[in-house]
């Protein structure tokens, strides 16, 4: 039997998780889809890694910037500890 243990941060973020609200729109689910049927890097030829890395690496800044602008647009509406009372974490 395989043990799995999680580290303390990792806890952290699923405990976080549990409790944050869960309504968003489609298309998130869609782009975690997406995610998910990423080609496996080893069956790339050298140059499509290169260029998936690039690709990949503009799309994070752009999830980054995505994300950002989300926090504070939740400090704004003053939601960024969902409803109720901030965890006690």
């Amino acid at each position: 039997m395989t043990v799995f243990e999680l580290s303390r941060p990792a806890l952290r973020r699923c405990r976080i998780r549990e409790v944050l609200p869960t309504q968003h729109p489609a298309i998130l689910d869609q782009l975690s889809d997406m995610v998910d049927c990423l080609p496996d890097p080893g069956g790339l030829s050298g140059e499509q890694i290169i260029g998936s890395m690039t690709v990949i690496a503009r799309v994070r800044n752009q999830i980054d910037a995505y994300l950002t602008h989300l926090a504070g647009a939740a400090d704004t509406a003053r939601v960024a500890h969902g409803p109720g009372p901030p965890a006690p974490w």
